[in-house]
């Protein structure tokens, strides 16, 4: 990796903003266009033991994903200087995982994305390591992406909206929210 304690230090405090930054961006777009209120744990603990949150909804940022045609799905972490991963990402108590940027907000019923999980450990590959070495997953393709999401809203020139291909299922997003 190359870089110091302090520019790591530095760097994964950037990311973490970033990320914080996005899931409120991501409540207030799905509380103020789609009715979907909720809140997220603060603490480590709570999100360890409980997940993001009650509504069970995880979100992660995903600024590279358009360049890439393909989302980063986390299993594990762990802190730099730790031997031994965790449970994290879809591996965590969540019913719905969120990703995207601020363009598009994918939503995944998370076992939807435990059973692309499964079938790549099927094939007997192994979980891929960030560069960091501080998180394991594996890559989500665009076109699968699109086939498993339960919904895919984007942002349109007055707010947002579900994409055509969900518009044609009217109550689909509402139906998948009561479940919330």
């Amino acid at each position: 990796m190359g870089q110091s304690v302090g520019d790591y230090a530095a760097y994964r405090q950037r990311m973490l903003e970033e990320g914080l930054e996005y899931q409120d961006f991501v409540q207030d777009v799905l509380g103020r266009y789609f009715g979907l209120n909720f809140s997220t744990w603060s603490s480590q603990a709570y999100q360890q033991a409980r997940g993001e949150g009650k509504a069970q909804i995880e979100i992660k940022y995903d600024r590279i994903f358009r360049s890439t045609s393909r989302f980063w799905v986390e299993v594990s972490e762990k802190p730099p200087k730790s031997v031994s991963y965790i449970a994290s990402g879809i591996n965590r108590p969540s019913m719905f995982y969120v990703m995207g940027d601020y363009k598009s907000i994918f939503l995944f019923p998370t076992r939807f994305l435990r059973r692309y999980r499964d079938a790549y450990l099927r094939q007997k590959k192994p979980f891929v390591e960030n560069s960091t070495k501080t998180s394991q997953g594996f890559f989500l393709p665009m076109e699968s992406a699109e086939k498993i999401a339960a919904a895919l809203i984007i942002r349109v020139p007055d707010g947002w909206e579900l994409n055509e291909k969900w518009q044609r299922h009217p109550g689909q997003l509402e139906l998948l929210l009561q479940e919330v």
